[in-house]
């Protein structure tokens, strides 16, 4: 019995390890994004490149936004007229 809870107890600690470093892993991707994209952005085709990746997401914001608010006055409509029925 005690050989299967040093051997649980070993998974966890090997568990732990590996989220840790995976943690560590995504930490330094983000930083060299982040790095990346700053260096990016200080030349002009970057500046530009940028300038059409907000205009995109903002546009899809935007459709997403317009698609919750017409659906919503639909489910506010059919709740309306199955109130007042």
């Amino acid at each position: 019995m005690d050989v299967r809870r040093a051997v649980v107890a070993r998974l966890r600690i090997g568990q732990r390890e590996h989220f840790v470093k995976s943690m560590l892993w995504f930490a330094v991707g983000v930083a060299t994004g982040f790095v990346a994209a700053h260096q990016l952005n200080q030349t002009k085709q970057g500046r530009e490149f940028f300038s059409s990746i907000d205009a995109k997401a903002r546009a899809f914001g935007k459709a997403i936004a317009e698609g919750y608010h017409e659906r919503d006055a639909e489910l506010r409509a059919e709740g309306d007229a199955s109130s007042t029925s």
